[in-house]
């Protein structure tokens, strides 16, 4: 295989001002927990702290510092102590053209830091991960593909197909196609594409299902071709079974697979508990999608998780979770059609009529074409109760049949 495909994030040990050597340990702890923060985000490369800490206190011109670390971007920072609190400033280049991403500044206690109490770090984190891919977006908007890096290519592609815009998601097939001519041996561009098919069709967007079907199977081999022990590889064909074949045992195997090569794979942890949900073991469900959450703070498909385990709630009679998940993944993403589906669900089983019903009446207008049993992967039967209770209540709620 190629190398990764993501870019890599430099964190250079923040700098106490003025020096003071008592407060190094706290300089290098704060970077220690957003190194580790960072890391779990599943579209970057973060360098160890070994790699950075030479770079401590040395002055040197950002091509230079490209040179040593190999990293696309640079976090660095400074922080002052003031009795029991500290104020940090922090900022984020990108390393070739040495332009400023984002700066900002915060203020916490120094006792709730240590402790991993306060969303100093959290914050900085997620500001950091969303600055790197919105410039990689900008840039795929606005630069020929061919000039672009492969990391470009990869987070923007990404970003665009999880925009769900139309225009932007059929960008994100171009990109994603380019870089698989572009890598024919890397798994994740593969992966990526053949979760672009299913996509696609559960947005309600597919004018051959069939085709589309077809075309997913074929991307998610190939990436199992490529890598049969890659987590993102295994996942994505689990997501073609499911959600296209209606192979559920098939899918949890996959979907177990890709758990037992990288623990940490929330679209596996997800999916799983998609497949557990559909088999009507809804204790397993919940436990699963609670899995994937908690596995995925800074995931972009964060939004996606939430719909997963508000589903697995909703399954379990559990209306009023379902509920609460259902509306954090509208609030974070209006444009996911089974989130807001799930919504009206969860909301008119629970009770809350004039809640569903208007929740339907947003749905229709974010898509006129919206209809209850859109998106069923297989036929409802008598033993199906919760997706026959659930069908119902989006009929009453006021989607058409």
């Amino acid at each position: 295989t190629t190398a990764d495909l993501r870019p890599t994030v430099a964190v250079v040990p923040f700098v106490a001002l003025p020096a003071d050597p008592q407060h190094d340990a706290l300089g290098h702890a704060m970077v220690g927990d957003i190194i580790d923060s960072l890391a779990r985000h599943p579209s970057l490369r973060v360098l160890s702290r070994l790699s950075t800490a030479a770079v401590r206190n040395v002055q040197l011109e950002l091509p230079r510092l490209r040179q040593l670390l190999g990293a696309t971007f640079l976090l660095s920072g400074n922080f002052y102590v003031h009795g029991e609190r500290i104020r940090l400033s922090a900022e984020l280049c990108e390393l070739q053209g040495g332009q400023v991403l984002w700066a900002g500044s915060a203020r916490a206690a120094v006792d709730d830091l240590f402790e991993g109490q306060d969303d100093l770090v959290p914050q900085l984190v997620a500001q950091v991960a969303q600055q790197v891919m919105a410039h990689e977006i900008t840039r795929v908007h606005s630069l020929p593909m061919d000039s672009l890096a492969s990391y470009s290519l990869f987070l923007g592609a990404g970003g665009l197909m999880n925009s769900l815009l139309r225009e932007d998601f059929g960008q994100a097939q171009a990109l994603l196609q380019h870089l698989v001519d572009r890598h024919p041996r890397q798994a994740a561009p593969y992966a990526m594409l053949a979760r672009w098919h299913v996509f696609k069709a559960v947005q309600g967007w597919s004018a051959d299902r069939a085709e589309d079907a077809a075309r997913a199977r074929s991307l998610a081999q190939m990436a199992i071709d490529v890598d049969p022990r890659q987590s993102v590889a295994l996942s994505a064909l689990a997501l073609v079974r499911s959600h296209f074949e209606g192979d559920l045992s098939g899918a949890q195997r996959d979907n177990l697979l890709a758990i037992e090569a990288d623990p940490v794979e929330p679209h596996a942890w997800a999916q799983l508990a998609g497949v557990q949900t559909m088999q009507g073991e809804h204790g397993l469900a919940c436990a699963s999608s609670a899995q994937a959450l908690r596995v995925s703070p800074l995931d972009p498909n964060l939004y996606l998780f939430e719909s997963y385990a508000a589903m697995a709630q909703m399954a379990a009679g559990a209306h009023a979770n379902a509920v609460q998940l259902a509306q954090n993944s509208v609030r974070r993403h209006a444009r996911h059609a089974p989130s807001q589906r799930i919504l009206i669900g969860a909301l008119w089983q629970a009770g809350q009529h004039p809640e569903a019903r208007l929740a339907a009446q947003r749905y229709l207008m974010l898509d006129p074409s919206a209809r209850a049993q859109a998106g069923l992967r297989s036929k409802l039967d008598s033993q199906d109760a919760w997706r026959l209770a659930f069908t119902q209540a989006l009929c009453e709620a006021g989607l058409p049949a």
